[in-house]
């Protein structure tokens, strides 16, 4: 791994080839500095003083005289740990101070970060990249079983992003596993799209995701944002299969209302006038409650559909008879709305 080159070279290797040794083993070095990044990713900080070195140093090595020593030595001879000014010291690059820390977690650590706090943490910034370092580094079982505690958790506004990173991060063996990799699309698909990090699902290839996204559409459980599967379907509507999603919209009294308003947004969106007329004669459906999002809330699910049938106007849609009969029973819907808005999630 090429974190794992750069770090242990700037740390020791590098003066080993010149002939410059020291009395500090590679494993002493390592470990010290695999406390600092943990402690400083744990506090959110990319910057520690001289003071909070030494603390760490003297914990890890149980002897302050030899702490002092091996700062020096890290002060002076490695390129990984810098003096930025008088008293303040920073990881050469921010990536290093999280690789650092993912092998603290996996190695083993004096704070007792393990991967359960990871997992329970992971909507926090601090873990996200720490999280995927841990993927890759790990041995394919350690790695699974942090793949699979995440897709167990409850929906939050990053898990979609830590879980597609976490994935992508592992080795060969375990992305080769096709039942693996379906669960964890299917679990990325009905996650809320993160608002930071949008579109995990445009990741992986379109033929794979196509029939997943299909099938978790309309079936999110929180109340976020709308799912990564919408997103994915909204910006591939040339493989929308609007008879499966018709199909399932028939069920609507079934389903909570951000689920109904995940079908009725794609449908007026991008179905064919044919279906535009059939979903025009369910009138409870445009009157039923809309979603209420984290953002906002929507009256009625005929806002929702105006959304769809706004941007289906606006793309391709001729004036049509289907077209006409929604937007005519989407505006009798609204008459006792009492507002209106327009963006979905």
């Amino acid at each position: 791994m090429l974190y794992k080159l750069c770090v242990e070279g700037l740390l020791h290797h590098w003066d080993q080839r010149r002939g410059i040794y020291s009395e500090f083993s590679l494993d002493e070095k390592l470990r010290v500095c695999r406390e600092v990044a943990l402690a400083m990713q744990a506090d959110d900080r990319a910057e520690y003083e001289t003071d909070k070195l030494r603390e760490v140093f003297a914990a890890v090595l149980g002897d302050p005289a030899r702490a002092e020593k091996l700062l020096e030595h890290i002060r002076y001879r490695t390129g990984l740990l810098l003096e930025r000014r008088p008293g303040i010291f920073a990881f050469a690059h921010l990536t290093f101070q999280e690789y650092l820390a993912a092998r603290a977690v996996h190695e083993g650590n004096c704070r007792g970060v393990d991967v359960e706090r990871l997992v329970r943490e992971h909507d926090d910034d601090r873990w996200r990249e720490v999280i995927a370092l841990y993927c890759g580094l790990a041995p394919v079982p350690a790695a699974r079983d942090m793949i699979e505690r995440l897709i167990a958790k409850p929906d939050s506004r990053s898990l979609s992003t830590i879980l597609a990173e976490a994935y992508l991060s592992v080795g060969v063996e375990l992305s080769q596993d096709r039942e693996f990799r379906r669960r964890v699309l299917e679990r990325i698909a009905i996650a809320p799209v993160s608002a930071r990090f949008p579109g995990e699902l445009m990741r992986f290839p379109e033929d794979e995701v196509a029939p997943i996204a299909h099938l978790a559409v309309g079936k999110i459980a929180s109340n976020l944002r709308v799912s990564e599967a919408h997103g994915w379907l909204n910006g591939y509507s040339a493989r929308l299969d609007v008879v499966s999603l018709v199909e399932r919209l028939r069920a609507w009294r079934t389903m909570n209302s951000i689920q109904i308003s995940e079908l009725i947004h794609l449908l007026h969106s991008f179905a064919p006038d044919t279906v535009l007329a059939e979903m025009a004669s369910d009138t409870d459906m445009y009157t039923a409650p809309g979603p209420t999002f984290e953002t906002g809330s929507y009256g009625s699910q005929a806002e929702v559909a105006l959304i769809g049938l706004s941007h289906s106007a606006i793309v391709e849609r001729p004036n049509s008879p289907g077209f006409n009969a929604a937007l005519l029973q989407v505006l009798r819907a609204l008459v006792n709305s009492k507002s209106i808005r327009f963006d979905l999630g």
